[in-house]
């Protein structure tokens, strides 16, 4: 295991212990699990990226004084280098992500990389002091303070300029958070930032996230969701809640939204609409129970809780 901060800067070499340059970056590829690093950036002597496939090793040398190098299986007249192009660890570094397990929004300070077979790949990021440390060349005075490791498989990313990593995006894994978890989670994040974590979840999830969050957030949701993405959002969800969510939104709006859903679901949610805000028949359900008449209330509730 090797750190991204450990890597950056170290010396390569040429199969005969010839000076290429040095390390400016690495490049990779997302994947499911991991993030296999394709390419080094390299520079001074040569400008380009190494294909990964002409790195021998990346590890101490005991013949040579640089504790920590990167060493190639071939001569620099023999390698062809590539283009320079993305997407590269310096994009994820210092940006905001959501630690999807966690449910939170942490910053990544560092980057663990491990083997994989004969490949290298992103294993997680370091969202901990100690990794702003290590970036630093200063971890070592203080020994006591951990890592915070967390898998590339939980995270999410937040920036638009990594927002294109296939997989990490994950809808899925954050449609395993609770509504109000993600209500909590996104309440510090800028405007287009929240925008994309909605974009994000499925229509059922972001409904009952927008129930759950903040004034502030419900009103940065509406200005800038379409009125027919609203409306396909609020299908998913049974009607009174729908009706909750339209009574947050100006009127016009919300007749406008009315529209673009399904007729038997605008009906049922203008029905509810229908009645005061502050009446028992703006917070009921158009959904009801036919209960036998010797079912106990015990029993009753049960059935109605399921």
């Amino acid at each position: 295991m090797v750190y991204y901060s450990e890597v950056i800067g170290k010396p390569i070499f040429g199969r005969n212990s010839s000076h290429i340059g040095k390390v400016a970056d690495l490049c990779f590829k997302d994947g499911l699990r991991y993030a296999c690093i394709t390419g080094i950036a390299t520079s001074k002597r040569k400008r380009g990226i190494v294909k990964w496939r002409d790195v021998a090793e990346l590890g101490d040398k005991p013949d040579n004084s640089c504790p920590l190098g990167v060493y190639l299986n071939k001569e620099v007249e023999e390698i062809k280098f590539s283009d320079i192009s993305g997407p590269f660890l310096k994009d994820i570094i210092d940006k905001q992500i959501i630690d999807v397990k966690g449910a939170r929004i942490v910053r990544v300070n560092d980057i663990l990389l491990g083997r994989l077979g004969s490949r290298l790949a992103i294993i997680g990021v370091d969202v901990s002091t100690k990794g702003l440390l290590r970036r630093f060349g200063i971890s070592k005075f203080f020994p006591r303070m951990n890592e915070h490791i967390i898998l590339w498989k939980d995270v999410a990313p937040l920036s638009r300029e990594i927002k294109n990593l296939r997989v990490k995006i994950k809808q899925d894994r954050l449609n395993e958070l609770h509504p109000a978890e993600i209500a909590d989670m996104i309440r510090d994040l800028n405007l287009e930032e929240k925008v994309m974590v909605f974009n994000t979840l499925g229509r059922e999830k972001a409904a009952e996230t927008l129930l759950r969050a903040q004034p502030e957030i419900q009103q940065t949701v509406f200005n800038n969701l379409s009125f027919r993405k609203i409306a396909k959002m609020l299908e998913t969800i049974p009607p009174d809640n729908a009706a909750a969510i339209l009574n947050m939104m100006p009127s016009v709006s919300n007749l406008k939204v009315l529209r673009l859903m399904k007729p038997g679901i605008a009906a049922k949610t203008k029905k509810i609409l229908s009645y005061g805000r502050r009446t028992a028949g703006s917070l009921m359900s158009t959904n009801f129970l036919i209960l036998d008449e010797n079912f106990s209330s015990k029993k009753a509730i049960s059935l109605i809780r399921e």
